[in-house]
């Protein structure tokens, strides 16, 4: 489990100066507190969840946990609307690539990354589709059954990559 109290440190987030996105993501998120990283997903949920994409390990997992609890919080909206929608479509999209790209760094998070899914689909839908290749503007309407085949679809993922992790790795020799 996350402590949000232990913010990530430069240490933690290596040699960010090497690539530009890194480094683009270190100068925003540097030092930035569970409220801190909440108020930029809230600001900006497309560019938040982007960003997440190019962080290392300790730093990623510190703040998809903060934005899980955001989302599973009192303070993120019932009921779909343009801001909660988009905000929905960027994280899913971030959770099914890290799923498919980077496994261990969301699996020991999965609890809290579970308890937002579980939130989204508690919601009252007006529009959603979790097609991360169609840009939020292009949505259908759908009904909740639609939503739940969705977020059964990632939770299938998140089974996948589970298991591709526990396998031993083979050694060639």
């Amino acid at each position: 489990m996350i402590d949000e109290h232990a913010i990530p440190t430069i240490a933690e987030w290596g040699d960010y100066e090497a690539d530009l996105d890194t480094k683009w993501t270190f100068d925003k998120f540097n030092q930035k507190n569970f409220a801190e990283a909440a108020a930029l997903f809230a600001s900006c949920a497309s560019a938040t969840c982007e960003d997440l994409g190019y962080m290392p390990l300790k730093p990623f997992q510190y703040y998809m946990t903060a934005i899980t609890r955001y989302i599973s919080s009192e303070g993120f909206k019932n009921t779909l609307d343009l801001f909660t929608d988009d905000a929905i479509y960027f994280f899913f999209c971030r959770v099914v690539d890290m799923l498919g790209n980077k496994p261990d760094f969301i699996l020991p998070i999965w609890h809290d990354v579970d308890a937002a899914l579980t939130k989204i689909a508690a919601m009252k839908p007006q529009k959603f589709c979790a097609d991360c290749d169609d840009e939020p503007e292009n949505y259908d309407l759908v009904g909740l059954a639609e939503l739940q085949d969705d977020l059964l679809n990632v939770r299938l993922a998140y089974d996948n990559a589970k298991q591709a992790n526990a396998q031993p790795s083979q050694q060639h020799t």
